[in-house]
């Protein structure tokens, strides 16, 4: 088995995010963690974006080389970017993903630019894609981070389930379900928790909700990587039919995706 302990923050909002992080940290090392993950825009500074090369950056990296512990984090980036970094155990930044699909909201009155790229990150554990909020609403991101062999896919949003226009609290859960089950992946999520309806929440590849959190705190699961990779290789049979598998796709059908609509 390729066991890994993944712990799931869902912090309140604060000025300060190296306080709030130093908690979850130590709490997530203390039940044996491998990996942290924290939601989207944790690192900021009182609403100002931050450099990769900033202080406050640095700390993060010395609490991942102090705890051994990977710490994947939401930041609101320089160049006004939504962006998710993935800081290794020793205290190494591996890399970053910039949203690529923005909310009318964030582009109009907080000047947010788009990122151009989807990437997966290979790491002692397995490889990580990443989702941001919407991106999540179109299968096209998160297929092709499986594609690219993406084992986990970490989805952070900034706000609770529960906004002007209704409750998306079930319709995100049934989102996080469908998006690991048909990209047999596992699909972790979690938003920060300072409105109405948090939800942190762990799907397996077979699609089975292993835990999840409607309140701030912390969500710790174990994950066996070897069961996405069980799936992933068709090798599933006993868990899920075995003939809901990639190879079945028909690529040739689906060049209209790739058109724009205005």
């Amino acid at each position: 088995m390729r066991l890994l302990t993944i712990a799931v923050a869902q912090p309140k909002k604060t000025s300060n995010p190296l306080t709030e992080a130093k908690k979850y940290i130590s709490q997530a090392s203390r039940e044996k963690s491998n990996i942290i993950f924290f939601p989207e825009y944790f690192i900021q500074k009182n609403g100002s974006p931050v450099q990769l090369s900033d202080e406050l950056v640095g700390s993060f990296r010395v609490m991942a080389k102090e705890y051994e512990i990977y710490v994947t984090t939401g930041i609101f980036e320089t160049g006004n970017y939504s962006s998710s970094i993935i800081i290794n155990r020793f205290g190494t930044i591996l890399g970053s993903h910039r949203k690529t699909i923005l909310t009318e909201m964030e582009k109009t009155e907080r000047g947010i630019r788009e990122g151009n790229d989807l990437s997966v990150f290979g790491t002692e554990f397995g490889r990580i894609g990443i989702c941001i909020c919407l991106e999540n609403w179109f299968p096209e991101n998160a297929r092709v981070l499986r594609l690219k062999g993406a084992e986990m896919i970490f989805a952070p949003s900034e706000f609770g389930m529960k906004w002007a226009g209704g409750d998306y609290l079930e319709r995100w859960r049934m989102l996080n379900i469908v998006r690991a089950m048909e990209n047999e992946v596992y699909y972790i999520s979690c938003t920060n928790a300072f409105n109405e309806h948090p939800l942190a929440i762990i799907v397996d590849p077979e699609g089975l909700v292993l835990a999840e959190r409607h309140t701030e705190g912390l969500l710790v699961s174990e994950l066996d990587l070897e069961k996405a990779e069980k799936f992933q290789k068709d090798e599933a049979k006993p868990y899920y039919c075995a003939n809901i598998r990639l190879n079945k796709r028909r690529p040739n059908l689906y060049g209209s995706i790739c058109q724009i609509l205005e």
